[in-house]
Parts: C-alpha cells; sequence; structure tokens
C-alpha cells in the first residue's frame, strides 16, 4: 500500500517521475488481486493514515492505464476467478468505508471547475469506472461474468446513502448501458431512477 499511497502529494503527481522505483505488476498479477482485496475490504483503516489528496494521486495510478496496469489483473485468467471476483465485488466496500466518509457531500458534474484540493476524493471517486480500463464486452463469452460481476458491484454502489458515491455509480451505469442496455435500465427501474440525472 505505501508504494501507491505513502507519497507527499505533488504536481505533477510523484508517480510521473521517470526516476521513480517501479515494479512490473504484469509478471505478478496474482499478487495484486490479493493486494487490491485486501486494500478495498479494509479501506477504512488501511488508507487512515493518508490525507484526501494523496488518495487521489494514489488511486489514479492504481485505477488507470495511464499509469499502471494493476486493473488488467482482474482480466488474467491465469488467476483464478474466485479471487478476481471477490476484487471486484470488494470495491463496494472501498466506496463504503472510503469515498462514503471522506468525499465532500456536492455533486461532482455539476462543478465545471472541478473538485478543490480539499475535496480531491470527489475527482476519483466520480471516475472510478471511468478510468478503470475495463468495459462490457458481451460478444466474448470469456467476459460475461467478469462484466456481470461489475455491473452488480456498480448497481450495489447506487444504495450507498452518500451523494458522491451515488453520482459515482450513476455514472458507471451510463458507461455500461452501452454494452448491457436492458441490465442497466432494469437496475435503475429497481433503483427508481431515471437516466440522465447525475443525482440518481
Amino acid at each position: 500500500m505505501a508504494y501507491i499511497f505513502d507519497h507527499p502529494f505533488s504536481v505533477p503527481a510523484w508517480h510521473w517521475d521517470l526516476n521513480t522505483p517501479s515494479w512490473n505488476e504484469e509478471e505478478h498479477n496474482a499478487q495484486v488481486v490479493e493486494y487490491m482485496t485486501a486494500l478495498f475490504e479494509n479501506a477504512g483503516d488501511v488508507l487512515a493514515p493518508f490525507s484526501n489528496a494523496q488518495l487521489n494521486q494514489g488511486f489514479w495510478l492504481l485505477a488507470s492505464n495511464t499509469g499502471s496496469n494493476h486493473m488488467y489483473a482482474l482480466l488474467d485468467e491465469a488467476v483464478p476467478w474466485p479471487s478476481r471476483k471477490r476484487c471486484i465485488e470488494a470495491m463496494e466496500q472501498l466506496f463504503r468505508q472510503c469515498f462514503a466518509q471522506r468525499c465532500s457531500s456536492y455533486v461532482f458534474y455539476e462543478q465545471p471547475g472541478g473538485a478543490p484540493e480539499s475535496d480531491a476524493l470527489n475527482e476519483i471517486c466520480y471516475l472510478w469506472f471511468d478510468i478503470i480500463p475495463i468495459h462490457g464486452k458481451p460478444d466474448e463469452i470469456g467476459r460475461r461474468q467478469v462484466d456481470s460481476v461489475f455491473l452488480d458491484t456498480i448497481e450495489s454502489i447506487l444504495y450507498i446513502e452518500n451523494d458522491a458515491c451515488r453520482e459515482s455509480g450513476s455514472h458507471g451505469m451510463d458507461l455500461w448501458a452501452f454494452y448491457y442496455p436492458d441490465r442497466v435500465a432494469s437496475a435503475l427501474e429497481r433503483l427508481g431512477h431515471h437516466t440522465g440525472d447525475p443525482r440518481r
């Protein structure tokens, strides 16, 4: 966890420094899934020592393929499916234990200038399912179980009593609706939500 989060906030972020020591996570996908699962399931305690700004920069490194390839481990069939499934499902706990507790109440989508530094987590919370480089592939049989668990997890986040989390879940549903329109429509209908409303 220290490699991802235990760095001073900086502009640009510390991980863009080419002299920063790194490790090849693609050679350790089973370990990556294990570490991410432990992080998500215990987010409240594990992330407590770090500021919101530190977490924002660390999550961008962890989730976005512009910074690393950690999330691709969830697609590695050499890693047992139960482990990968548990990791995807554990993202709900990341939202409950971290984002719901630390994000500001405003809706990020309605802030055209972006989040101020004090509300840095609202940005990564809103964009979580956007920057993760995994999106629906309904035509690939091998991907359907991965997609199903992602959709279940995104839907579960819509139930969290926190505007920032619900906004992220809503944004995630909008993104996945392109691939699974009927399933997303059913999920939103169950929750009494309407497409196009960032507060749903």
